[in-house]
């Protein structure tokens, strides 16, 4: 049976649990930009999903990963979501300016997502055989994600923060294109979507973007500065895409800056995925890879950068999106709050959680605007005071510094005791272990790295030095292969393929002395990039792709976080204006029904969103009435209802099978009888054997059964096959197909078909037409 929980506060996150059966797939486990509350299940689930690369939908991921055991879990999502999230925990730690997850946590995390490409079904297997999964773009983000989910007679679509519109830099969803459903995504038999934006209408993009543009440059002139905080890798690349663009069509002056930790990252693999970008950039930018190269945006990636900003007017883009910790807030206390010529603009209220000072300054904006009748209210001015959480890092000192000290060198002691007594007990002459040490490719030919003070390895008999260096064993095995091995003993490793060939390790053809690798890349490429461009300087700095700094090479410092309040008095501009790339409500209204589920459920939500779609859908003749609205922690059952079961065909029952196509299966009807294993000791894996009726059955206790129609008519596919034959036809109202003027088609509740008119010709085609979307067993 099929069950649905979302287990998140609502606000921060949107993760939930779908159950088939004893299987429990984890959808997007996130949190809020503070990390305050992470995902903790009493059970390791069996499969996790991405939908989107922000911290709304993976903030737990990492310390999941790390802290609760999910490393033998089965992660997916598309490649975007692979490099942006990893991209997004990086930043979110540093703003947090929280060591207890390093950034080899996070890349070990990520590195554990197997990555999909869109409408690529995905068979899983072990425990999850019998389920496959499928991603299709949902817009919003690059690689976001629309997940169907098929095990049996259940088709689930996951469909949570979509955009069926365009973006500058990203196509519109696929589930709802050119005025049609996609038929891959229309009718599941369960579709669980958002209503986050169910009561709201959002003016036009090009009102919006205009509105955004006119804000920033009238702020500029009166010397003011504007602030608009994002997120890391999601609609922060939006926001740098239309300025940049803005910034060249006009040939602005004022400076630009992108304050987030991970901001050279972000561009590099905002430039490699390309191909998940929308069909403008691909067409205007081809293969040649210039897409993100900015000539007028600076990124800063750390604090002691912010110096090397320009005093006067300039457009600051900062993680993170709710200001309670970051460049955000450091820069509205420091530059912005206590002049009123300067603005904060606001563009994403469905990550703005209660009590942060982004939507504390939403709430002021909506309760001052509430009278404006404009479509999009002007920017107001604040006057009030607040007292803001500041998070500040102080170095340890005195007796703190000495037991952190000697905490950190038990730790290092305990980490090397363990790898070598790991190593020593390895079987290294077993054949076998060949192949089942794989993959260890981080180990160069078995030599180790020991970075801490000399220790003692326990089994070694020696001390081990600091550095790079063979650890030999001197064990029994060894001695006795001494006469055969004239060598030290290795392994060969398994040369590994994919579609294209042989898989190629970077590091292996990278020059060796580069003491870190990304940070001389990256530099040399910027260097080469700027000498080609010769682009004018702000104070020294090419306008060009900006140096970026490797948040890698940080030194670390032993330090503890004190958090403490200031209270301060705001008075900047404020303005909201909706670019968060989402649905509205009238949106939802439209393309759900259109989807046309079996049963659908409503998560991410309030109570007043809730009531607002589930009124609506309720007056729709044709919609479902299985319309669900969970609270956090509750357990819903979505399944169909429908048994599913494995069986052996014999040969004689194979030959009398009639197939019909549909769709993508071969369907047929049949009569037989049961055979069960009749053996002793039965095998968990021997299956019941379907076989043709004895001849002597009594016909009279065969099951009858009515003409059987298997399949759905989609009048959308109706109309298209009538029009290509010459006829009129066309949808009127909800539910109705209406032919020549003379016939009508009808779908109804309870996936009911009525077709009505009088004989005629065109009522005989039309009912061909209907009768051939569909499989029909008499």
């Amino acid at each position: 049976m099929l069950y649905f929980s979302p287990i998140s506060d609502p606000g921060k996150g949107i993760a939930s649990i779908l159950s088939f059966g004893e299987i429990k797939i984890l959808l997007d486990p996130g949190s809020d930009d503070l990390l305050s509350e992470f995902v903790v299940l009493d059970f390791v689930p069996d499969l996790i999903l991405f939908s989107h690369s922000d911290i709304f939908h993976l903030g737990s991921f990492v310390n999941g990963f790390k802290n609760c055991g999910w490393h033998n879990v089965p992660v997916y999502a598309t490649l975007p979501i692979f490099n942006m999230g990893r991209v997004t925990m990086i930043d979110c730690y540093k703003n947090l300016l929280d060591d207890s997850i390093s950034k080899k946590d996070i890349d070990e995390a990520f590195d554990s997502i197997i990555t999909l490409r869109y409408s690529q079904p995905t068979s899983l297997s072990g425990k999850l055989d019998g389920i496959t999964i499928t991603a299709y773009n949902s817009g919003h983000s690059l690689g976001g994600t629309i997940w169907k989910i098929t095990k049996d007679s259940e088709n689930i679509v996951y469909c949570v923060d979509w955009n069926h519109s365009k973006d500058s830099h990203l196509n519109g969803s696929i589930l709802y294109s050119n005025g049609v459903v996609l038929d891959a995504l229309s009718r599941p038999t369960t579709l669980i979507t958002d209503a986050i934006n169910s009561n709201v209408f959002i003016p036009s993009r090009k009102k919006r973007i205009e509105a955004f543009f006119d804000s920033i440059r009238i702020t500029l002139i009166q010397l003011g500065s504007v602030l608009i905080p994002t997120d890391a890798a999601t609609r922060s690349l939006e926001f740098c895409w239309i300025l940049e663009r803005y910034w060249q069509q006009h040939n602005l002056q004022y400076p630009i800056y992108f304050l987030t930790h991970a901001g050279s990252k972000l561009i590099s693999y905002a430039q490699s995925m390309m191909e998940w970008m929308s069909d403008s950039i691909i067409s205007e930018y081809g293969s040649n890879g210039n897409v993100f190269e900015f000539a007028h945006i600076k990124i800063i990636s750390n604090e002691h950068e912010l110096s090397s900003m320009v005093s006067g007017p300039k457009v600051i883009l900062a993680t993170s999106a709710n200001m309670d910790c970051g460049f955000s807030q450091k820069i509205f206390l420091n530059n912005i709050a206590k002049d009123s010529k300067n603005l904060v603009i606001l563009s994403q209220k469905s990550i703005y959680y209660e009590n942060s000072l982004s939507k504390d300054l939403l709430d002021r904006w909506n309760m001052v605007t509430k009278g404006y009748n404009q479509s999009i209210a002007s920017s107001v001015v604040l006057n009030f005071s607040r007292n803001i959480t500041i998070r500040t890092l102080v170095p340890l000192v005195g007796d703190e510094l000495e037991k952190y000290q000697e905490k950190e060198k038990l730790s290092r002691e305990k980490k090397t005791t363990e790898l070598i007594l790991e190593f020593q007990n390895r079987d290294l002459f077993d054949s076998s272990d060949s192949d089942s040490n794989d993959d260890d490719d981080d180990n160069n030919n078995h030599r180790m790295h020991f970075k801490n003070d000399s220790i003692v390895a326990k089994g070694s008999g020696s001390l081990l030095n600091p550095g790079i260096h063979d650890l030999y064993l001197q064990t029994n095995e060894i001695k006795k292969m001494l006469p055969r091995c004239k060598m030290f003993p290795t392994l060969e490793k398994r040369r590994r393929f994919d579609d294209f060939g042989e898989i190629i390790i970077p590091e292996k053809f990278v020059r060796v002395m580069e003491e870190d690798l990304d940070f001389n890349i990256t530099n040399e490429t910027n260097k080469s990039i700027n000498t080609l461009t010769k682009k004018r300087k702000w104070g020294g700095v090419s306008n060009n792709v900006q140096t970026r700094e490797n948040t890698d090479k940080d030194v670390h410092i032993p330090s503890k976080i004190v958090v403490s309040e200031e209270k301060i008095m705001i008075k900047c501009s404020l303005r909201y204006i909706d670019m968060e790339g989402l649905h509205d409500g009238k949106s939802l209204k439209t393309i759900i029904p259109m989807v046309n589920p079996r049963k659908l459920v409503l998560i991410h939500s309030n109570q007043e969103t809730r009531n607002n779609m589930m009124t609506t859908f309720k007056t729709l003749v044709s919609f479902t009435n299985d319309i669900y609205s969970p609270l956090q922690g509750e357990v819903l059952k979505i399944g169909i209802g429908l048994n599913s079961y494995n069986l052996k065909l014999s040969d004689d029952i194979i030959n009398t099978l009639r197939w019909k196509k549909l769709g993508d299966y071969n369907i047929s009807h049949v009569i037989g009888k049961l055979k069960f294993c009749t053996d002793s000791f039965p095998n968990e894996t021997d299956l019941p054997t379907l076989d043709v009726l004895p001849m002597n059955s009594n016909l009279k206790n065969i099951p009858q059964s009515h003409p059987l129609f298997v399949g759905d008519v989609k009048l959308a596919y109706v109309k298209r096959l009538l029009q290509e034959q010459g006829h009129i036809a066309e949808l009127i109202g909800e539910g109705m197909l209406l032919c020549d003027g003379l016939v009508t088609v009808k779908k109804i509740a309870g996936d009911k078909v009525i077709l009505e008119g009088g004989i005629s010709q065109e009522f005989y085609d039309v009912r061909k037409i209907v009768y051939d979307s569909i499989v029909e067993f008499l």
